[in-house]
């Protein structure tokens, strides 16, 4: 029997480096703009030191599924669980109550090891939210499980059939395959950034170096191995600081700048513990936070989000400085109090005792889901989480809308039900107004129908998020997500054609973002689209502003074609702040007690100038295009606002909430000069101009007449 892999400080060392570079990117990404980088460094360790395990037992014959995964249990779920546990409980004093209910959505996405495909479905890293997420950081940890879950029946499949052969053929087959899935995918960054089959390369460039070790070095190559390692050792070491410091999260990933981080991580695996770069990385010091590095890993996200969201996003240094002392404690006494006595309970986990604490530790991750399952799916946050401050009104407009029904998707092809996000249907009278756009259209539904229905108007909305309602043009990084704009933008353009008594088209999109690719306030402090691809239906590629002011325009003239009167709503003005915290202080504070829901003025107008230049040239050429300005019902001179008197008008930071719906839906219907076509009764607290003290001849912007 061979000997027992020896124990390597230098490894320990290396995740030292990892860990530390990517708890400085999250406390302050400028000091490191590339440390996020320390989780590819985290795999490529990870596919060596799990690929070494698997190899050494298969050369003894004495490789189990059972103990290989037992293994994997005792060394991720104790501090797992005690993170998560931690996060839930401080969680429920900390967040709202849907911010709650995010949270244990997140929990049990996690638990199950699919956090990233939970991303990828929401906003990642490069959404401006992020930090309003505390577990958003186990994706890592997802990918990492996903892939011990197939690597290891790979490996003794390809060992039954050939073994050294067959190994070197899977390697390549699924090093091959990766990228080129990486290729399919496009260049969409959340997408990219969590999906397994563009991080699976850096877990396999382990394994194989691990195979090399097994298998590969023979005789004299072990002496011309050594000879070299002290150079190689010294270049590792200089491609892993010089690939974490320079990179910018804005460029393309995975690129060049990723491989040479990851290029230098193999070259001091490779290298002995007797190179200077390897000695260094063996120091005690970083030796010790490479022991505790999995919990440090764990804890510091949650306390940096935790400090940001009870301080709405803008946390003073010290506060910064003061999380990540207190993530080094937490993981240290994770590491010694949790983690140490249940891995050294027994070293043989198929044993009684072993079967004791393994069973121990599976009912409680399952429990654990299963609590939060509950709490996400059946709204039991605890009582003090909920918004009680809040009035009944308040409540139902910080509560999503539905968003689909069965009515208004049957009328779409069947390839074309999945892929809306919204798709809506109030009435089927004559006359019915139709709305189209991104998610900013589908919010207006709620108040929108309820307001037109109270007139004798039927409503009809559809889109998708992110899809610009854009004729002959779609604006997207990612391949797979141009083509399903398209898809579903041909199908609405092609419902609102076949439906003869609808009168109206109200065209209702995001702006300045689809222009410049830039997010706008706390809500939105890293965001940045400007590397996004606009191209034409034939592929050729124009400068984002063009896209929209010739995508606007074409969808105007095909409407007007068809003999519909076509409105575009002007954006409504951008908080950059969640209601919520308008509405009350957060459930816990460090030295914050409410933000305004308010912009300034100035900021606003400047925000929106570009867009609303566009808009204008494109009105100019044709006058009949009507233009729907709401900057009147939420801005005077000075500011614009989101709550006023008793009354919220936003969901979040830039979507309107039923309430904002029902004015601006007002505002749409003076300006389009329909008749009342059924009585109409207000209740008090639906006046539209009284609390902003704006006349309705005022209210609109139409004709051309652009403020």
């Amino acid at each position: 029997m061979k000997p027992a892999i020896r124990y390597r400080p230098d490894i320990d060392g290396l995740r030292a480096v990892a860990v530390l570079a990517v708890v400085i990117n999250h406390a302050a990404p400028s000091l490191l703009p590339g440390g996020f980088l320390g989780v590819d460094i985290f795999f490529v360790i990870s596919g060596y030191l799990i690929s070494q395990i698997i190899f050494r037992e298969l050369q003894e014959n004495s490789f189990r599924f059972a103990s290989f995964y037992a293994r994997r249990v005792r060394r991720l779920f104790p501090a797992l669980m005690t993170v998560l546990l931690a996060v839930l409980i401080f969680g429920a004093f900390a967040l709202f109550s849907d911010e709650y209910a995010q949270l244990a959505r997140h929990a049990y996405w996690s638990m199950a090891f699919l956090e990233n495909f939970r991303l990828m479905n929401e906003s990642g890293y490069f959404d401006a939210a992020s930090y309003t997420k505390p577990l958003m950081h186990l994706w890592s940890l997802s990918v990492e499980e996903q892939f011990y879950l197939a690597w290891p029946f790979s490996l003794v499949l390809a060992w039954r059939l050939g073994k050294q052969r067959a190994i070197v053929g899977l390697l390549s087959l699924l090093l091959t395959s990766s990228w080129l899935v990486t290729l399919a995918l496009g260049k969409e960054g959340t997408e990219i950034y969590f999906h397994p089959f563009t991080r699976v390369w850096e877990l396999l460039l382990g394994a194989a170096l691990a195979h090399f070790h097994a298998f590969g070095v023979k005789r004299g190559g072990k002496s011309r191995v050594h000879q070299l390692a002290a150079p190689l050792s010294l270049l590792g070491f200089a491609a892993v600081l010089l690939g974490l410091y320079p990179h910018d999260w804005k460029m393309t990933y995975p690129g060049p700048m990723t491989l040479i981080p990851v290029a230098g991580t193999l070259l001091l695996l490779a290298s002995h513990a007797a190179c200077p770069a390897n000695r260094l990385l063996a120091l005690k010091p970083l030796v010790w936070v490479g022991f505790i590095s999995y919990p440090l890993y764990l804890w510091h996200w949650p306390v940096f989000s935790f400090i940001r969201i009870m301080e709405s996003g803008k946390p003073s240094p010290v506060f910064i400085c003061v999380g990540a002392l207190l993530s080094f404690l937490l993981a240290a006494l994770t590491w010694r109090f949790v983690e140490l006595p249940i891995r050294n309970m027994h070293t043989m986990p198929l044993k009684k005792s072993g079967k004791a604490v393994l069973s121990g530790l599976a009912a409680s991750m399952a429990v654990l889901f299963l609590a939060t399952c509950s709490i996400a799916q059946f709204d039991l946050s605890p009582q003090f989480t909920q918004s009680s401050r809040f009035s009944p009104e308040i409540m139902a407009d910080l509560t999503l809308p539905f968003m689909r029904d069965s009515q208004c998707l049957d009328m779409l092809p069947k390839d074309v039900m999945d892929l809306v996000s919204y798709c809506r249907l109030e009435g089927k009278t004559s006359p019915m107004i139709a709305i189209i756009g991104d998610s900013h259209a589908g919010y207006l539904f709620a108040g929108f129908s309820k307001f037109a229905s109270e007139h004798g108007y039927s409503t009809l909305v559809v889109g998708k998020n992110g899809c610009l309602p854009l004729e002959g043009f779609t604006t997207s990084k990612a391949t797979k997500k141009r083509e399903a704009c398209t898809k579903v933008i041909d199908a609405i353009f092609d419902l609102l054609e076949q439906i003869p008594h609808i009168t109206h088209v109200v065209m209702v999109t995001r702006g300045p973002l689809s222009i410049t690719g830039k997010g706008f306030g706390l809500t939105e402090p890293g965001f940045n689209w400007t590397d996004a691809i606009a191209a034409t239906r034939d592929g050729s590629n124009r400068p984002p502003e063009q896209i929209f002011e010739h995508g606007i325009e074409n969808s105007f003239l095909r409407l007007k074609a068809h003999g519909l009167k076509v409105a575009y709503l002007l954006q409504v003005p951008e908080l950059g702040v969640r209601p919520q915290e308008c509405l009350s202080s957060r459930p816990l504070t460090l030295t914050r007690s409410k933000t305004e829901c308010t912009v300034p003025y100035p900021v606003y107008r400047e925000r929106m100038q570009h867009y609303r230049e566009l808009i204008a040239k494109v009105n100019a050429r044709h006058g009949d295009l009507t233009i729907v300005d709401p900057e009147p019902l939420f801005c005077d001179r000075t500011k614009c606002a989101g709550y006023r008197d008793g009354q919220l008008f936003y969901y979040d930071d830039d979507h309107l909430s039923i309430t904002g719906a029902y004015h601006v839906a007002k505002l749409i219907l003076d300006v389009l000069a329909l008749p009342v076509l059924a009585s109409v009764q207000f209740k008090p607290n639906e006046s539209t101009t009284a609390s902003f003290r704006v006349s309705p001849s005022k209210s609109f912007v139409h004709e051309g007449q652009m403020q």
